[in-house]
């Protein structure tokens, strides 16, 4: 047998508080944690749909005075030194210590150094025309990229 619905009438009941009550704390504090977290969050991952970033910063390079230095001969020979021994050991024949001084120069005082002065004075022998340079200088360079700490060893060649 089914049940026919006659009458309905709808059952209203209002509930009321003071205003300083846990119920008006508890939503004043739901509606806080809903607007203030969402603000950090965008703040400390520097944005919501970033499309573009640009980011430049001047690496801290520091200079590990280990140097490769070969001259080349125009008789088709060569004279090398270096300082790594064991380059030093292998070249014994065509080894030459020259005079080498280097400094590292801070021009604008930021705590990183901006030019390498380094000069080096290799011994020839009269009868020996150099035709070449070349010069391995080692560095080391950090770059701290926002929160990340990046090191680095590197090689310029001159």
């Amino acid at each position: 047998m089914a049940v026919i619905q006659v009458y309905s009438r709808p059952v209203l009941q209002n509930y009321k508080a003071s205003l300083c009550s846990k119920a008006l704390l508890f939503q004043i504090c739901v509606f806080i944690l809903t607007i203030i977290p969402p603000f950090f969050v965008a703040y400390k991952s520097y944005g919501f749909w970033m499309k573009v970033d640009t980011y430049s910063e001047q690496p801290h390079v520091l200079f590990k005075h280990h140097v490769v230095a070969v001259l080349n001969m125009q008789d088709g020979g060569y004279v090398a030194w270096s300082t790594f021994k064991d380059f030093n050991i292998l070249q014994q024949d065509h080894l030459r210590i020259p005079l080498v001084k280097s400094r590292e120069e801070d021009v604008n005082r930021d705590g990183k150094f901006d030019l390498l002065h380094f000069k080096v004075e290799m011994p020839v022998l009269d009868t020996e025309n150099v035709q070449g340079f070349q010069l391995l200088l080692f560095f080391d360079y950090r770059l701290y990229v926002r929160n990340l700490k990046f090191l680095c060893n590197g090689m310029g060649k001159a």
